[in-house]
């Protein structure tokens, strides 16, 4: 399976949470004088900015399969009109 899909849309809200906590601390922290590890800071802008790219490729991908599955129900709904009457005149909408 696409490792990209094996979060589901609550497990990678959990994990933004996470992270959104773990950013706030560590300004806070930074903000009363303490020091971060080094790299740090950048590696969590790093995870945050990958997460970011995972989510919105997941977002295109529900929104073509979303197209997809509308355009089948449409075929759909058009065989079903040809079935139920045969005299229909067939023309490239239907």
């Amino acid at each position: 399976m696409n490792p990209m899909f094996d979060f589901n849309a609550n497990e990678i809200s959990m994990i933004q949470l996470a992270l959104f906590q773990v950013a706030r601390a560590t300004q806070e922290t930074i903000g009363h004088g303490v020091e971060a590890p080094d790299n740090f800071v950048e590696t969590l802008e790093s995870v945050i900015n990958k997460l970011n790219l995972v989510i919105e490729a997941r977002i295109e991908n529900d929104n073509q399969f979303e197209s997809i599955t509308q355009s089948l129900t449409d075929v759909k709904q058009s065989l079903q009109q040809i079935v139920n009457n045969p005299d229909t005149p067939i023309n490239e909408y239907n």
